[in-house]
C-alpha cells in the first residue's frame, strides 16, 4: 500500500560572512515538495512546479527531482510516470512537469537543490549591454491584471511629471507606491497583483505593490519585469518557508536591470533608499513574469504568476495540494 510522507526539504546556504565586492553572499539547500491528496483511482494527474533559474545573482547546483519517495515507477498496470524539466513559453522559466495515473490516495513530487544567492547593490550595477528589441517589447507590455494604459498612464504621469530620465522617473514612481500603499492582508481581494485593487484600495501584499509600480513604469516606457520566489529568514539557520515574496526590476540603458522591493521597504521604512536599487541575498527566485504559458499547456491556460504547484486531474484544476518548502543554512568552509 502506498504511504505518502513529506521529504524534509533542505536548502544549503552558506551564510555570507564571505563578501564579494561589498556584496553579501548566502548559500542554502532548498527542498520543495508538493503532496497531492484525495486523488481518484485511475485519475490522469499532471503537475507543474517552478524550478529556480540560474542568473547573474543566483547559482543552482545539485538539482534532483523525485516522485514518491515510495511511489513505484508504475502504478498497477498503468504507464510509467513522466518526470521532466520543461520551459515556460513567454519568459523561459524552468518548470518541473510530472504526469501519470494513480491508484487513488496521495502522491508526492519534490526537488532539492543548492542555491547560492548574491546581494544586489545599486552602486555596483553597470551594464552597457542594450535590452534587445523583442525582450524590450515584452517588458513594456501590460499584463492581464496590470495593464499599461488608462489608469496606469494617469498615475504614472502624475507621479513622474515631466521627468524623462528613467532613473529619477522610476524613483518618483517608487515613492508614489510607498506613499499610496500599505502592507496588509486584511479581508479578501488582495494578493492577485491587480492594478485596479492597488489604486482603489491602497493596501495589499507584495504582488499588489509591484503591480502598481510595474504598470506605471511601463506606462512611462521604462521596461519592467516581475520576479517571485521566497524570502529566507535571517533569524534562524533552518526552517520552513510558508509564503512567497516578489519584487520587480526596471531597465536603464548603461546601468542595466535595477531592482526594487517596495513592500519590504514599506515594512522597513529605514531601508527605503536601500530597496530602491538593492536586494538582500536572503531570497530565492523561482520565476519571472506574469500570464505564464507553461509547457505542456495546462487546460486552465496561462497562470497569473508561478510560485506554487499547479495540478490538474482529468483536465480539471485539483485544489488538494499540500506544499512544503524548507531550507537549511550551511556556513561555507
Amino acid at each position: 500500500m502506498f504511504r505518502a510522507w513529506f521529504l524534509s526539504s533542505a536548502i544549503l546556504v552558506w551564510l555570507a560572512s564571505v563578501r564579494a565586492e561589498g556584496q553579501a553572499v548566502r548559500a542554502f539547500e532548498l527542498t520543495y515538495t508538493a503532496r497531492m491528496t484525495e486523488l481518484p483511482s485511475g485519475g490522469e494527474v499532471r503537475l507543474w512546479m517552478p524550478v529556480p533559474p540560474e542568473s547573474e545573482h543566483q547559482k543552482i547546483r545539485r538539482l534532483r527531482f523525485t516522485v514518491g519517495p515510495e511511489l513505484p515507477a508504475r502504478m498497477g498496470d498503468g504507464p510509467a510516470w513522466e518526470l521532466r524539466e520543461t520551459q515556460e513559453g513567454r519568459h523561459g522559466n524552468r518548470v518541473l512537469f510530472a504526469a501519470g495515473r494513480t491508484g487513488g490516495g496521495a502522491v508526492e513530487v519534490s526537488y532539492s537543490c543548492e542555491v547560492e544567492r548574491q546581494e544586489v547593490k545599486l552602486d555596483l550595477l553597470n551594464s552597457d549591454a542594450p535590452l534587445g528589441g523583442s525582450r524590450r517589447d515584452l517588458y513594456l507590455k501590460g499584463d492581464r491584471l496590470a495593464p499599461v494604459d488608462g489608469v496606469a498612464t494617469e498615475w504614472a504621469d502624475k507621479a513622474a511629471g515631466d521627468v524623462t530620465d528613467p532613473m529619477p522617473a522610476a524613483r518618483r514612481l517608487y515613492d508614489r507606491v510607498m506613499e499610496h500603499m500599505r502592507y496588509s492582508k486584511e479581508g479578501t481581494g488582495w494578493g492577485r497583483g491587480s492594478l485596479e485593487w492597488a489604486c482603489t484600495q491602497g493596501y495589499g501584499n507584495c504582488t499588489d505593490f509591484h503591480a502598481l509600480f510595474t504598470s506605471m513604469a511601463r506606462a512611462r516606457r521604462i521596461p519592467c519585469r516581475f520576479e517571485i520566489g521566497f524570502s529566507v529568514p535571517t533569524e534562524r539557520p533552518e526552517g520552513e518557508l510558508p509564503g512567497y515574496h516578489c519584487w520587480a526590476w526596471f531597465h536603464v540603458e548603461g546601468k542595466g536591470w535595477v531592482p526594487v522591493d517596495i513592500s519590504e521597504a514599506d515594512k522597513n521604512p529605514q531601508l527605503t533608499d536601500y530597496y530602491f536599487g538593492s536586494l538582500t541575498a536572503d531570497r530565492v527566485q523561482l520565476s519571472v513574469g506574469r500570464d505564464l504559458e507553461l509547457t505542456p499547456a495546462p487546460h486552465e491556460g496561462p497562470l497569473n504568476f508561478f510560485v506554487y504547484p499547479h495540478v490538474e486531474v482529468n483536465g480539471v484544476k485539483h485544489a488538494k495540494v499540500e506544499r512544503k518548502v524548507t531550507y537549511r543554512d550551511v556556513v561555507k568552509q
